[in-house]
């Protein structure tokens, strides 16, 4: 009786927690990218006056009439760049052209398709510096570029 006992209780604890097992559908991939400045000879993060910030094909401001320590942007999936504009009240605008490709990954097969952003280039003017931080856009939002002026 003991043997039978033993492989019941067995096949009603497998039963049970393969009912529980299901796939991590938690989507933490992000379409949007965040932006830090830093100053270029102290290396340390600052603010900066901005009249607006905008983003090529989107249209109205992003922000504006602000003092900005960082800020977020949404990327496009259809498209390869993103043109923003940082439009500055004391000194010369900024343009930041972004680089990046947008993946259509599978998380789980039971949870759907989710879009993965990868940023590869970065270029535009005039500030003195740009550099990636985290290259992969993820959710929470973190700091993937810092831009150094």
């Amino acid at each position: 009786m003991r043997p039978l006992t033993a492989a019941l209780l067995s096949a009603i604890v497998f039963v049970f927690t393969g009912c529980f097992e299901q796939g991590d559908c938690q989507n933490q991939t992000s379409n949007k990218v965040k932006f830090e400045f830093y100053d270029a000879t102290t290396r340390k993060a600052v603010s900066l006056t901005i009249d607006s910030v905008t983003v090529k094909g989107i249209s109205g401001k992003l922000y504006s009439a602000a003092s900005l320590r960082s800020f977020i942007v949404p990327l496009d999936p259809l498209n390869t760049t993103a043109e923003i504009m940082i439009w500055r009240t004391t000194a010369a605008d900024a343009t930041v052209i972004l680089g990046y490709t947008a993946r259509t990954t599978v998380l789980d097969p039971g949870c759907g398709a989710a879009e993965l952003f990868t940023l590869s280039t970065l270029e535009g003017e005039p500030f003195t510096e740009a550099a990636f931080v985290q290259k992969t856009l993820s959710n929470p939002i973190s700091t993937n570029v810092r831009l150094y002026f």
